[in-house]
């Protein structure tokens, strides 16, 4: 055992004496005060403890140990988790391999392999490169595994560790269980007893998910300590039928929750309840009563001290803190006081409001489906398909191939396909997600003060005029992301593309400025194609649009025909909606640019051709440079090239023009100045001459370009002539997304940049020179 593990254990028993001594002190509210420090002061410690540092491997192939229900083929890709053996501590990684034909897929497709021999290289997980957006090095930590493996050869291995050496042997177990539900029962059924049992919804469609996340009823998809009290339940009906004594029923029970618990892959709302419903039951042999909360607290303390960075997961927020709110409102006699209607009214409105701060900080939205429809849909799975899911599941061994099974079984998918059909209709036709973007912090320390104070509040009677005062207030803090005063302009890393977001002051008018696109150097076979292809589009742009609390873009420009600025257009539409699509003639008349259009629904939008034979506005900020090269060859020369001032600067927005374009702004423009220069065309040295920059004396430089591209953008010779002329600059490939704030009004805008730099960046991947 190392060292880490030990102070590790040593903390762990430290404070479980702490919490059984304050378990008893009558004072509870210290006792939870105290639990609150000490598990804080826990994270600290052991977090920093967490990160292990490993050799690099050999080139001599070795062995990894294969979690099992993590083994996914998509496409020409295999990813699983494994864990390699013969190293202490185990390392844990992630394997990506790259399937080499039909074949293979078929066969690795056919079963996952517990062991495996193999080689390859090893990688860090990238962070975030787009400040908001998914984190895959974060996620990767909160599971303990540092690197991932670009695997050269997959070979299985028959031979197996002894059982207590093994890393996944409740796995193997869980996925035993798995491939027997998708053996017995019917493909539909099987869905939602892998879901609501086994807690695995991989094999859910993304079309399922996407309508219960839209009417946010995502949480009942997973297991909570609702499944938990229905299975308790059901184990103690069985046993006061088999004449178990109380003693021995409540040990069954507590055996049942550990083994459940690991079984279902130890989540975190499992994990809550079943420790919970132990520590209970623990007491009620014993005889002796503890307080609900307090088995909250240890099953918060002990989840911590297990894997401290789960703190950060949206699972553990919602679980526990709405949890609380339950158990703190059950204890309040007001609370108890009301009629059942009432309780349940109240305890929805209370758990939607604290929901929200979670919610938007994780997904940027939240759906107001979440007031509306839990009254229906949790009696529905709680009392009629939960109970059915688990009664069919224990008695399919014993009346397996009856007609009582069969009946059972399509009765069960009927009602499952039933509950999708009004789910799919509801979320056709009703918008319900609010787009509330990722709150700030200023803005989710007062949403926490007023939901205080109103939960302080509650045992008072509340007059209309209080009750709209907390819903004003509310409702603003929700709106705040968009009748904030400040604007933000976003140079948005899409890699070897450009997409610039221009965001201005109380929402007025949003603009994005080219898409960004991924170029495809080989069409895929048909077996090479993943389920959900990746895009831009999708997984970098609107969920980014999300983040900063918009729910529409205004306009989308559009500055020159090639993929790498438009490609990624009709898969952000999909989600985000456009008002306006603009363009030159050539652009929108293009065959190519058509298929994107074909694509959207453009029922609501409206496209808008650009002369630019002539300067033109694009909005009350924002104007076109003419062009009177009118380069009919050079694609990169017919650039919409666009300048504008936001705060105290003047920006210009160049597209990919090149050397003889630049020429002929000089030409048409002899006394044009910029602050911010958008350099063209990622870097090339092609353009962003020494005379040009030394025409427009910009202070600052802007370069979107993707890493370690094939095209060496931006190229050493552009740089150095930034340099030269003093010229401060910014690049996507380094620096991830690059803002800059500002705001019409003088004091505000001084003091944002008073507050922070003029440019601020996600800058993860550190500084270039």
């Amino acid at each position: 055992m190392t060292a880490i593990q030990l102070n590790r254990w040593s903390l762990l028993i430290l404070c479980l004496a702490l919490l059984v001594k304050l378990a008893t002190w009558a004072d509870k509210s210290l006792a939870y005060l105290s639990m609150l420090l000490i598990a804080v002061s826990t994270i600290q410690i052991v977090s920093k403890q967490d990160v292990q540092l490993f050799p690099e491997l050999s080139d001599v192939p070795y062995v990894i140990e294969v979690k099992q229900t993590s083994w996914k083929v998509d496409g020409n890709q295999l990813r699983f988790q494994g864990t390699v053996l013969e190293e202490e501590p185990k390392r844990k990684i992630i394997v990506n391999y790259t399937i080499a034909s039909r074949d293979e897929k078929e066969e690795l497709e056919s079963k996952p392999s517990s062991m495996i021999v193999t080689n390859g290289k090893f990688k860090k997980p990238f962070e975030a490169t787009n400040k908001n957006l998914f984190n895959y090095k974060d996620y990767l930590n909160k599971q303990n595994v540092r690197q991932i493996l670009q695997a050269d050869f997959i070979t299985e291995v028959n031979s197996l560790p002894k059982v207590y050496h093994r890393t996944y042997f409740f796995d193997s177990v869980r996925m035993k269980a798995l491939k027997y539900c998708d053996a017995v029962f019917n493909p539909i059924t099987s869905l939602y007893i892998r879901a609501l049992l086994f807690a695995d919804r991989s094999a859910l469609s993304e079309e399922v998910i996407q309508a219960f996340r839209n009417l946010g009823l995502m949480h009942l998809l997973s297991i909570s300590g609702l499944h938990i009290s229905l299975l308790l339940s059901g184990l103690n009906k069985a046993a006061l039928k088999l004449r178990v004594t109380r003693e021995n029923s409540i040990l069954i029970q507590i055996v049942f929750l550990a083994f459940y618990a690991v079984f279902t892959g130890l989540g975190v709302s499992v994990y809550r309840a079943s420790v919970q419903h132990g520590v209970k039951s623990v007491y009620a042999i014993k005889e002796r009563f503890i307080h609900t909360l307090d088995c909250w607290s240890i099953a918060l303390l002990s989840l911590l001290f297990i894997s401290p960075v789960v703190i950060f997961s949206v699972g553990f927020q919602l679980s526990f803190l709405l949890s609380f709110l339950i158990i703190m409102l059950s204890g309040q006699p007001f609370f108890n006081s009301l009629k059942q209607v009432q309780q349940y009214a109240v305890l929805n409105v209370l758990l939607f409001i604290t929901s929200i701060p979670v919610l938007s900080f994780h997904f940027f939205e939240f759906s107001l489906g979440a007031l509306l429809f839990n009254s229906i849909y949790i009696p529905f799975i709680s009392l009629i398909l939960l109970p059915g899911l688990i009664m069919l599941f224990i008695l399919s061994p014993f009346i397996l191939n009856t007609a009582i099974f069969q009946m059972f079984d399509q009765l069960i998918g009927e009602l499952i396909r039933m509950m999708e059909n009004v789910t799919y209709s509801i979320e056709s036709t009703a918008s319900l997600v609010f787009v509330s973007g990722r709150l700030n912090t200023t803005v989710m320390i007062i949403w926490g003060i007023v939901l205080v104070l109103l939960l302080l509040n509650l045992e008072k009677r509340f007059s209309r005029r209080t009750i709209c005062i907390y819903i004003v207030l509310f409702c603003l803090l929700a709106f705040s992301n968009r009748i904030t005063p400040f604007g933000e302009i976003v140079i948005i890393d899409v890699g070897q593309g450009d997409a610039i977001l221009i965001k201005e002051p109380f929402s007025r008018d949003v603009t994005l400025i080219d898409t960004g696109g991924l170029v495809s150097w080989r069409e895929l076979e048909e077996w090479e194609r993943k389920e959900n292809q990746y895009s831009l589009g999708s997984h970098i742009l609107a969920p980014f649009v999300k983040s900063m609390g918009i729910k529409k873009i205004d306009t989308v420009l559009i500055t020159h025909l090639h993929y790498d600025h438009y490609g990624e257009l009709a898969n952000m539409a999909e989600i985000i909606p456009v008002v306006n699509i603009a363009g030159t003639i050539e652009t929108l008349g293009d065959s190519a640019f058509h298929e994107q259009l074909n694509r959207m629904d453009m029922e609501d939008t409206v496209l808008q051709v650009i002369d630019q034979s002539t300067g033109f506005s694009l909005s009350n900020r924002l104007v076109g440079l003419k062009d009177s090269l009118k380069d009919q060859d050079n694609i990169n020369n017919q650039s919409i090239v666009l300048l504008g001032k936001y705060g105290k600067l003047v920006w210009m927005f160049t597209g990919d023009i090149e050397s003889e374009r630049e020429a002929q702004i000089q030409r048409d423009y002899p006394n044009l100045k910029t602050d911010v220069l958008k350099v063209a065309h990622h870097g090339s040295a092609s353009s962003t001459t020494a005379e040009f920059v030394e025409h427009t004396k910009p202070d600052y430089a802007l370069i979107s370009a993707g890493r370690n591209n094939r095209y060496n953008h931006p190229q050493d010779e552009v740089l150095l002539r930034l340099k030269e002329n003093s010229v401060e600059t910014f690049r996507t490939d380094y620096h991830g997304s690059i803002h800059y704030k500002f705001s019409d009004y003088r004091l505000l805008d001084e003091w944002v940049n008073i507050y922070r730099q003029k440019f601020w960046t996600n800058s993860s991947r550190g500084d270039y020179e």
